[in-house]
């Protein structure tokens, strides 16, 4: 069984195409990505915020985002990367806190320096010169440990484009209000207590909220719903431990706090469509 890349990349044309057919774009709950603008410019509006791309220019959108193409340039061209959000996570939370994501997804663009876009082209080189090798091998033993560098590699420009980002956004433009605070609060509260924690009047109770203020302050601020965090969080880690611990099911149930593995079981089922069983044996068939 072939496996697939841990990305998806397009053209910025495409997205250009979409948004001049139908006006908007949304990202789904469980995909992130970035768009390289490379020749000309556009101008994307992204829930309240309004950003020109223009040459070398990256735009990073995460899960649930709207984006809205007010104008660009007729030879407009670049790239869009796009990844599933339990692949990107684990590295994210790596090189950046639960607060700089909140600040990613309200100040979602920056220009790299000549420095910076020399490093990130030198990796992107790599990771195109890998994926090229990959598309002539026929051997799946070889297939596999060209993926396994790929999957390395895409770690290695995700961490560098966070890097890059947080040169240029070291601190938020305006003040956080009150609200978006609490919002913040929410984030590092769950980032601390996932495995423990999935009751939205947990995290309610934590900030001294209303469970109904509380819900509807998280849908305001975020575009989903407290228990979207919650359950994309937990499942992510989840995922994370079935595919690359040695820890049993029913030891994997006890680590995230479930009273016992058939719980356990119906919960994964009910947001993944498979069994945890199911799931585990997928990933080594792959391996």
């Amino acid at each position: 069984m072939k496996q697939q890349l841990p990305y998806e990349q397009i053209d910025l044309a495409y997205l250009v195409d979409h948004l001049q057919r139908y006006g908007q774009l949304s990202t789904d709950a469980n995909t992130c990505g970035f768009f390289r603008c490379e020749t000309g410019w556009a101008t994307i509006q992204v829930h309240n915020g309004t950003f020109t791309l223009r040459q070398g220019d990256i735009f990073l959108y995460t899960p649930s985002s709207y984006l809205r193409l007010l104008d660009y340039s007729p030879n407009v061209s670049g790239v869009i990367a796009k990844s599933n959000l339990d692949l990107v996570l684990p590295y994210i939370m790596k090189g950046i806190t639960p607060s700089e994501i909140i600040d990613l997804s309200e100040h979602p663009f920056f220009s790299p320096n000549p420095e910076e876009h020399q490093r990130l082209e030198h990796i992107a080189a790599l990771l195109n010169g890998k994926k090229e090798e990959l598309s002539a091998l026929n051997d799946e033993n070889r297939r596999n440990l060209v993926l396994e560098q790929i999957r390395c590699i895409t770690e290695a420009y995700i961490l560098e484009i966070l890097t890059c980002y947080q040169s240029h956004h070291s601190k938020p433009s305006t003040p956080p209000s009150a609200r978006n605070l609490l919002f913040q609060n929410f984030i590092l509260l769950l980032f601390k207590n996932y495995k423990k924690q999935r009751s939205a009047k947990f995290y309610a109770d934590a900030q001294h909220l209303s469970v109904r203020y509380f819900t509807a302050l998280v849908k305001e601020e975020s575009g989903r719903s407290a228990n979207q965090w919650i359950n994309q969080i937990v499942i992510t880690y989840v995922r994370q431990a079935l595919a690359h611990s040695n820890l049993s099911i029913k030891e994997i149930a006890a680590e995230f706090n479930f009273v016992d593995q058939s719980v356990f079981g119906k919960y994964f089922k009910q947001h993944t469509g498979c069994s945890p069983k199911d799931y585990r044996l997928q990933k080594q068939k792959k391996t």
